[in-house]
C-alpha cells in the first residue's frame, strides 16, 4: 500500500547529493590546484638554492636564467648561511582558485623554502 505524501520525497534526497557532490568536487580540485603550486614552488627554490650553491651567482642570475616561470606575485629571498657553504632559498607567489566561488578561499599566498650546501 502506497502513501499519498511519500511522492517526490526522492527529489530533495536527489538534489542534496548533488550539491553534496559539487562541492567535493570543487574543493578536491582548490586543494589539488594549491597543493601543485606548491610542489612547483618547492622544486623552484631547490633549483635557486642548488643553482646558488654551486655556481656562487647571485638570485638574480638565477631568475635571469630560468624566468619567473610564470608564478604570479613571485617573491624570492635568498642568503647564504654563517658557514659560507649553505644557501637558503625561499620563494613565494599567489595561488588563486581554478573556480572562484562567493564564501571560499580564492587566493591565498604560498611560500616554499629549499637549502643547498656546497662541497
Amino acid at each position: 500500500m502506497r502513501l499519498q505524501s511519500d511522492n517526490g520525497s526522492i527529489a530533495p534526497l536527489a538534489i542534496g547529493l548533488v550539491v553534496l557532490s559539487v562541492g567535493l568536487v570543487l574543493a578536491v580540485s582548490a586543494a589539488t590546484s594549491m597543493f601543485i603550486l606548491q610542489k612547483r614552488l618547492t622544486n623552484f627554490s631547490e633549483s635557486g638554492a642548488l643553482f646558488i650553491a654551486e655556481t656562487a651567482q647571485s638570485k638574480f642570475d638565477f631568475l635571469t636564467l630560468v624566468g619567473d616561470s610564470k608564478f604570479e606575485a613571485l617573491s624570492t629571498f635568498a642568503e647564504v648561511g654563517s658557514d659560507s657553504k649553505t644557501v637558503h632559498f625561499k620563494s613565494c607567489a599567489i595561488w588563486r582558485a581554478p573556480i572562484a566561488i562567493i564564501g571560499q578561499i580564492s587566493s591565498a599566498q604560498v611560500c616554499s623554502h629549499a637549502s643547498a650546501r656546497a662541497e
